[in-house]
């Protein structure tokens, strides 16, 4: 009996444990956000993403030189391509009491990153009113009456085979009469339309001599980027590190701050467009500022997470920096957030800014310039406001 009444003392709270636990995981999975919101209130968020203390800035050295570092024009291509097979340059199909003559094709697909197909020709003849007709791997996909000139016709993508697909084009019969119908085909083409993922990103090198490497105080790209085919995010990376990202709807004239950090002797920016693009970067040009002897802008890493980024494109946080002077002084200093240069002022010796519109998902750099010299003792960036994924 005492046996049997401990275990029943054990067994009570273990059930009432999981029956919680189990309430916890159904409000989780049926409960949405917002009445999450509405039952607890506004769940708050804050984490540093940067909290240092920079010390002195030194000023720029007055005496600065100049350099201009031209680009080769690159094209960095994910829009769908036109890959035209020849099948022939003149055919003719006929249909009569007396004969029918048809046309076929054996084609071999492959159809990875596949958007669409055709036949492409041009309707060089004709006789009679009747349709032609084209079916693929035994389905009719198109019948119909055509006029002399250039001509389409669209191919299912579901019907495409991967491997070999079989292609007849014929002429409808004439009906009960002694006519015929009949189409001469002249440049008949099967056209596949197709994304080519290796065209997608493009690179450009550039060259920084010891000296300019050395005493690098800035770096400003010119250029621009024409538009060739449907709005797409384009994106920038200095030496394998993400600095600029952007829809672009309309050819577009780039003045872009590079981060000095990233600089080395030799540069390589990648380009890279995302599906359904297609941008020409022309009239490349990297101008650079330096100094003779060498000299180093402080430069931090501000890492941001991908439910972060989500956030503040939402309008749900926001991400401040603060920066705080040993003195109460009163002026400006130009921080560099990725390719974005901002005169901040600082006033009695703080300052803050929200810095959020800047910011990449992953890492960022962020640099504090100042025309005369200063001591921060502190530079932090809070992402504060409703949690992300909430």
């Amino acid at each position: 009996m005492a046996e049997d009444s401990m275990l029943g003392g054990s067994v009570g709270p273990l059930m009432i444990l999981f029956v919680i636990l189990g309430m916890i995981i159904f409000y989780a999975l049926v409960v949405s956000p917002v009445e999450r919101e509405s039952l607890l209130g506004t769940i708050q968020y804050e984490r540093e993403a940067i909290n240092t203390t920079p010390g002195e800035i030194t000023p720029i050295p007055a005496a600065t030189f100049r350099l201009a570092h031209n680009l080769a024009d690159i094209e960095a291509n994910f829009a769908p391509q036109a890959i035209p097979l020849i099948l022939s340059s003149q055919i003719t199909v006929k249909h009569s009491a007396l004969r029918n003559q048809d046309i076929k094709y054996v084609i071999d697909m492959n159809k990875t990153n596949l958007v669409a197909a055709s036949l492409e020709f041009i309707v060089s003849a004709k006789e009679g009113d009747k349709e032609l007709i084209v079916e693929l791997n035994n389905n009719i996909i198109f019948s119909g009456v055509l006029p002399r000139g250039n001509a389409s016709i669209p191919l299912p993508i579901s019907q495409l085979l991967e491997g070999t697909n079989n292609l007849r084009i014929s002429a409808a019969s004439p009906g009960f009469s002694f006519s015929s119908t009949a189409y001469a085909l002249q440049d008949l083409n099967f056209v596949e339309q197709k994304y080519k993922p290796e065209q997608a990103s493009a690179t450009q090198i550039f060259i920084l001599n010891q000296q300019e490497a050395q005493g690098i105080v800035s770096a400003e790209f010119i250029g621009l980027a024409r538009q060739l085919a449907q709005p797409a995010i384009l994106s920038l990376s200095l030496n394998n590190k993400p600095i600029y990202s952007a829809s672009l709807y309309a050819d577009t004239a780039f003045d872009l701050d590079f981060p000095i950090s990233l600089l080395n002797n030799s540069n390589v920016l990648k380009w890279t467009v995302e599906q359904g693009g297609d941008y020409q970067i022309a009239f490349g040009q990297v101008k650079t500022v330096y100094t003779k002897t060498p000299f180093k802008i402080k430069s931090y890493s501000v890492f941001i997470t991908d439910l972060e980024a989500q956030a503040k494109k939402e309008g749900k946080i926001t991400c401040n920096l603060e920066i705080t002077a040993t003195e109460p002084v009163t002026q400006t200093l130009t921080v560099q957030v990725n390719t974005y240069k901002l005169d901040l002022r600082l006033t009695e010796g703080s300052l803050t800014f929200d810095v959020c519109p800047y910011l990449l998902p992953g890492d960022n750099l962020l640099s504090v310039q100042s025309a005369t010299s200063v001591t921060l003792s502190k530079l932090r960036i809070l992402m504060a406001g409703k949690a992300p994924g909430v």
